[in-house]
């Protein structure tokens, strides 16, 4: 789950056996691993409930990350619709 390259980390499951790419833990792995791409910071925090502790404790190496666009995305949503209210007469 932890790799630092981008592509790497689904290099590494090609390479891998059928039957642990269909185990339930890898399966939670590429979907928190697809959260953190489609920026998708609202289920990536849900998935971290539903993890075990384990997992709960891999996904936190990138909570701050997470946070920080959470923010720069919420920042640039407001922005706009102050723009888009300002702009209505």
């Amino acid at each position: 789950f932890i790799v630092e390259e981008e592509g790497e980390f689904f290099n590494l499951l090609k390479s891998a056996p059928e039957s642990i790419f269909a185990s339930p833990e890898v399966q939670f792995a590429v979907k928190a691993r697809l959260a953190l791409q489609d920026n998708n910071y609202v289920l990536y925090f849900k998935m971290t409930k539903q993890a075990d502790y384990l997992m709960a404790c891999m996904m936190h190496k990138y909570f701050t990350s997470v946070r920080k666009m959470a923010l720069k995305t919420m920042t640039r949503v407001y922005r706009v619709s102050q723009a888009v209210c300002k702009a209505l007469p």
